[in-house]
């Protein structure tokens, strides 16, 4: 781990809710470096799929960032997609359906 990502690691966590988007074929930062742990009722680490260079045009993470966005505040909910955009993220990610 370099020096100035273990410096911000070792703070504590934010008070605020945190949405983590990470990808595991990234390439260039590894999943456990991309990720926070901390209260799952304000921290959460999301799973999209693509490349480093490719998130930020990604139009899976762009909607997911307008979803956390479009929460009003004080009442974040961790992420869940549903529906037919559910289908399609957990077919894409590998992830599982919810319970």
């Amino acid at each position: 781990m370099q020096p100035r990502a273990k410096k911000l690691r070792e703070r504590e966590d934010l008070p605020v809710p945190v949405s983590c988007l990470y990808s595991v074929s990234d390439g260039v930062v590894p999943p456990q470096e991309a990720t926070r742990q901390g209260d799952p009722a304000l921290h959460e680490n999301v799973r999209v799929a693509g490349s480093h260079t490719g998130l930020g045009f990604n139009a899976m993470v762009l909607a997911i960032v307008a979803d956390r966005l479009a929460q009003p505040e004080g009442r974040w909910q961790p992420f869940k997609p549903t529906g037919w955009w559910g289908g399609a993220y957990r077919l894409l990610t590998h992830e599982s359906a919810p319970a």
